[in-house]
Protein backbone atom coordinates (compact mmCIF):
# COMPACT_ATOMS: atom_id res chain seq x y z
CA UNK A 1 0.00 0.00 0.00
CA UNK A 2 1.52 3.42 -0.65
CA UNK A 3 2.22 5.73 2.24
CA UNK A 4 1.07 8.74 2.22
CA UNK A 5 4.06 11.94 0.88
CA UNK A 6 4.17 15.48 1.52
CA UNK A 7 6.06 18.01 -1.33
CA UNK A 8 7.26 21.23 -0.39
CA UNK A 9 7.74 23.82 -2.68
CA UNK A 10 8.75 27.59 -2.40
CA UNK A 11 5.27 28.65 -2.50
CA UNK A 12 2.76 25.29 -2.60
CA UNK A 13 2.53 22.72 -0.31
CA UNK A 14 1.53 18.81 -1.62
CA UNK A 15 0.09 15.92 0.00
CA UNK A 16 0.00 12.96 -1.93
CA UNK A 17 -2.71 10.23 -0.57
CA UNK A 18 -3.00 7.68 -3.01
CA UNK A 19 -0.43 7.31 -6.47
CA UNK A 20 -1.31 5.85 -9.80
CA UNK A 21 -4.84 5.60 -10.10
CA UNK A 22 -6.92 8.02 -12.15
CA UNK A 23 -8.20 11.48 -10.93
CA UNK A 24 -11.73 12.30 -12.43
CA UNK A 25 -11.45 15.88 -11.05
CA UNK A 26 -9.66 18.72 -9.64
CA UNK A 27 -11.84 21.16 -7.25
CA UNK A 28 -10.32 24.28 -5.48
CA UNK A 29 -11.40 24.70 -1.89
CA UNK A 30 -10.59 27.05 0.69
CA UNK A 31 -8.16 26.39 3.39
CA UNK A 32 -6.67 27.59 6.92
CA UNK A 33 -3.28 26.62 6.97
CA UNK A 34 -1.66 26.33 10.81
CA UNK A 35 2.16 27.89 11.14
CA UNK A 36 4.57 26.59 13.88
CA UNK A 37 7.10 29.47 15.06
CA UNK A 38 9.16 29.04 12.11
CA UNK A 39 6.50 29.67 9.47
CA UNK A 40 6.37 26.11 8.52
CA UNK A 41 3.36 24.30 7.82
CA UNK A 42 1.41 21.92 10.47
CA UNK A 43 -2.04 22.03 9.12
CA UNK A 44 -4.49 22.18 6.71
CA UNK A 45 -8.27 22.63 7.11
CA UNK A 46 -10.69 22.77 5.44
CA UNK A 47 -14.30 23.76 5.82
CA UNK A 48 -17.83 22.35 4.32
CA UNK A 49 -15.53 19.76 3.09
CA UNK A 50 -17.61 16.73 2.31
CA UNK A 51 -20.34 19.85 0.44
CA UNK A 52 -17.72 20.70 -1.76
CA UNK A 53 -15.91 17.58 -2.49
CA UNK A 54 -19.15 14.92 -1.82
CA UNK A 55 -20.19 12.34 0.84
CA UNK A 56 -17.57 9.91 -0.64
CA UNK A 57 -14.51 11.87 -0.15
CA UNK A 58 -12.94 10.04 3.19
CA UNK A 59 -13.93 6.81 2.47
CA UNK A 60 -10.09 5.35 1.75
CA UNK A 61 -8.35 8.81 3.82
CA UNK A 62 -8.19 6.48 7.38
CA UNK A 63 -6.16 3.31 5.33
CA UNK A 64 -4.22 6.16 3.74
CA UNK A 65 -3.03 8.38 6.44
CA UNK A 66 -3.68 7.43 10.21
CA UNK A 67 -2.74 3.53 9.63
CA UNK A 68 0.54 4.05 7.11
CA UNK A 69 1.81 7.79 8.15
CA UNK A 70 4.14 8.41 11.20
CA UNK A 71 3.36 11.96 11.95
CA UNK A 72 0.08 12.55 9.62
CA UNK A 73 -3.41 12.39 11.41
CA UNK A 74 -6.92 13.46 10.11
CA UNK A 75 -9.36 14.28 12.05
CA UNK A 76 -13.10 15.11 10.74
CA UNK A 77 -16.06 16.92 12.84
CA UNK A 78 -19.18 15.48 11.15
CA UNK A 79 -21.47 18.30 13.19
CA UNK A 80 -19.31 21.11 11.53
CA UNK A 81 -18.53 19.14 8.24
CA UNK A 82 -14.68 20.78 9.18
CA UNK A 83 -11.79 18.49 8.18
CA UNK A 84 -7.92 18.76 9.58
CA UNK A 85 -4.73 17.17 8.40
CA UNK A 86 -2.35 17.72 10.88
CA UNK A 87 1.84 17.31 9.28
CA UNK A 88 3.27 17.48 12.26
CA UNK A 89 3.03 17.34 15.96
CA UNK A 90 3.64 21.02 16.63
CA UNK A 91 1.89 23.72 18.02
CA UNK A 92 0.29 26.63 15.78
CA UNK A 93 1.16 29.96 16.27
CA UNK A 94 -0.28 31.50 13.12
CA UNK A 95 -2.74 31.26 10.51
CA UNK A 96 -3.25 31.84 7.25
CA UNK A 97 -6.61 31.53 4.86
CA UNK A 98 -5.35 30.35 1.15
CA UNK A 99 -6.86 28.69 -1.99
CA UNK A 100 -6.32 24.75 -2.17
CA UNK A 101 -6.99 22.09 -4.82
CA UNK A 102 -8.30 18.64 -3.85
CA UNK A 103 -7.63 15.72 -6.54
CA UNK A 104 -11.04 13.07 -6.59
CA UNK A 105 -10.28 9.63 -8.11
CA UNK A 106 -13.19 8.35 -10.18
CA UNK A 107 -14.76 7.04 -6.72
CA UNK A 108 -15.21 10.46 -5.65
CA UNK A 109 -12.23 10.44 -2.88
CA UNK A 110 -9.24 12.43 -2.24
CA UNK A 111 -6.04 10.96 -3.60
CA UNK A 112 -4.21 14.39 -3.57
CA UNK A 113 -4.62 17.84 -1.58
CA UNK A 114 -2.74 21.14 -2.80
CA UNK A 115 -2.00 24.75 -1.70
CA UNK A 116 -0.91 27.75 -2.06
CA UNK A 117 2.03 28.76 0.44
CA UNK A 118 1.88 32.63 0.77
CA UNK A 119 4.32 33.26 3.41
CA UNK A 120 6.01 30.11 4.95
CA UNK A 121 8.80 31.36 7.12
CA UNK A 122 7.82 35.26 6.12
CA UNK A 123 8.55 37.03 9.34
CA UNK A 124 6.88 40.15 8.10
CA UNK A 125 3.66 38.68 8.23
CA UNK A 126 3.05 37.77 11.56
Amino acid sequence: MFKPEIHYSDDTIAVVFQQDCRKSRKLQVECVLDFNGMGDVIGIEILNLKLQAGRDCLRSMDAAVNSLADDLEFSYDDSTDSFYLRLSPDRSLDQAAVLGTLELNVAGEIVALSASVLYKNDSNSK
